[in-house]
C-alpha cells in the first residue's frame, strides 16, 4: 500500500445554506495519511444519496483523535439548514465509531426529504458545549437547531441522505 504524504491541513467545510445542492462526496478515505497532527473522521454507513429509516445507526472509522476531543453526528435538513446534533458524544473505540441519528419528525411528514448527516469532531470545550445545549434542550423539549457548527469543533465528512 502506497504511502500517501500529507499535503495540506485540513479544512473545515464551508456551510452549505439551504437553497444550496449539496456537493456529492464519494469519497470516504482521508485525503492525506492520518497523524497526530493530522486526525480524520469519516462516514462509511450510510452512504451518499443513500435512503435510509429513522433512526439510522450512522457509523464510520478515525485515526489520530487527539485526547480529549470526541466524535460528534449532527444532521441537518436542506429545508431548514439548521444542524441538529445528536445525542452523543458518539461511540468511539478502536478506530471506529457510531452513533443513532433520528431524521425529520415522527409524524413521517418528512419522508422524501433530503438531510445531510455529518461527523464532526469537538475539542473539549466544544464537546461540554454541545452536551449542555443539548440537556437544555431535553427539559425544554424544545429541539431549535444551530444555524452553524460551533467554534472548537470540525466537520471532517458529510452525506446526504433521503428519508424513506
Amino acid at each position: 500500500e502506497p504511502t500517501i504524504e500529507p499535503t495540506e491541513e485540513p479544512t473545515v467545510e464551508p456551510t452549505i445554506e439551504p437553497t444550496v445542492e449539496p456537493i456529492i462526496e464519494p469519497i470516504i478515505e482521508p485525503t492525506v495519511e492520518p497523524t497526530a497532527a493530522n486526525p480524520w473522521v469519516g462516514i462509511s454507513f450510510p452512504v451518499n444519496a443513500g435512503t435510509v429509516a429513522s433512526p439510522v445507526s450512522v457509523r464510520g472509522s478515525y485515526a489520530n483523535l487527539p485526547t480529549g476531543y470526541t466524535i460528534w453526528v449532527a444532521v441537518m435538513p436542506h429545508d431548514s439548514g439548521l444542524y441538529y446534533f445528536q445525542h452523543g458524544p458518539a461511540a468511539a473505540s478502536g478506530g471506529t465509531w457510531s452513533n443513532s441519528a433520528y431524521l425529520g419528525s415522527e409524524s413521517g411528514v418528512d419522508r422524501g426529504k433530503q438531510f445531510d448527516i455529518l461527523v464532526v469532531t469537538a475539542n473539549p470545550d466544544a464537546g461540554v458545549y454541545i452536551s449542555g445545549l443539548l440537556e437544555q434542550w431535553k427539559q425544554s423539549g424544545n429541539y431549535p437547531g444551530l444555524d452553524s457548527i460551533p467554534a472548537g469543533m470540525t466537520v471532517y465528512h458529510r452525506v446526504t441522505v433521503t428519508l424513506q
